[in-house]
């Protein structure tokens, strides 16, 4: 029954994959039969040669379950880049237009002469972030709160440090190079920005971001200001679904940040 099924599925199905598999179960269950053949051969029980008409009736069933489920995997549509490209683009406005979230997770940063990883709690209100950032092994935390015009970073002793810079801070205090502007946008699924979004994706310049997509149109790959993001796993939701697991690297510098919680 097996080896029948097996060899209709070869023949009807459309997906690489169930082929792949029905060719595996032809050969696995054909050693198998010729071995049963031979034990009976040997003890001298006659097998029979036909199948009973409710056997036939379970191979053709389920030779239609195979072959439908196949044509449902191969068929199922690919949103197309113009579309993704549309998507996107609203979606850069509408994180833009919603600058107030929090959310917590885990962060691993590997350059060439550091590394390293802990827990962080970002709080963004507009322009200003309340960024706290623990590393367990070294025992260490920092937090980064400020703005624009300027940035105040206090480490696990009270002192603080300043600058108009927040990666160059914590980068001075960690090691740890962290794009804090970029990944602001980055981490919700869009590309940053350092002056007004304008209507449309432009490819042509140089300079410009350059974004890949899944099958389901969402941001898979973002190359933004020396940085390649990829971005490895969403939120089951498709359509407002939020980056929950991605990379980020540039030159010798990696980022990985896992979200463990969203709130806008």
């Amino acid at each position: 029954m097996e080896v029948m099924l097996g060899k209709i599925a070869q023949a009807n199905a459309s997906s690489d994959k169930v082929k792949k598999f029905a060719m595996m179960m032809v050969k696995d269950h054909s050693k198998a039969n010729d071995e049963l053949m031979a034990i009976a051969e040997k003890m001298k029980v006659i097998l029979p040669k036909e199948m009973m008409p409710m056997q036939m009736f379970k191979i053709v069933l389920c030779a239609c379950l195979v072959v439908g489920l196949s044509a449902c995997v191969s068929t199922r549509p690919r949103i197309s880049t113009d579309v993704a490209q549309a998507t996107q683009i609203k979606r850069d406005r509408s994180v833009r237009s919603q600058e107030n979230f929090q959310l917590r997770g885990r962060i691993a940063i590997k350059n060439a002469r550091d590394g390293g990883s802990g827990r962080f709690e970002w709080t963004q209100k507009g322009d200003q972030i309340q960024f706290e950032l623990s590393a367990p092994l070294s025992n260490q935390t920092w937090r980064l709160e400020g703005g624009p015009g300027g940035y105040t970073l206090t480490d696990s002793k009270g002192e603080p440090k300043t600058s108009r810079d927040a990666g160059a801070l914590i980068y001075a205090a960690s090691g740890w190079i962290i794009p804090m502007y970029e990944l602001r946008f980055w981490v919700r699924g869009a590309r940053a920005i350092a002056t007004e979004p304008t209507s449309e994706l432009d490819q042509t310049d140089e300079n410009a971001p350059q974004l890949s997509f899944d099958a389901t149109g969402r941001l898979s790959m973002l190359k933004q200001n020396g940085w390649t993001v990829h971005y490895e796993r969403y939120q089951d939701a498709i359509d407002t679904a939020l980056p929950i697991k991605l990379r980020a690297f540039k030159a010798d510098a990696q980022v990985k940040v896992i979200v463990q919680s969203w709130e806008n």
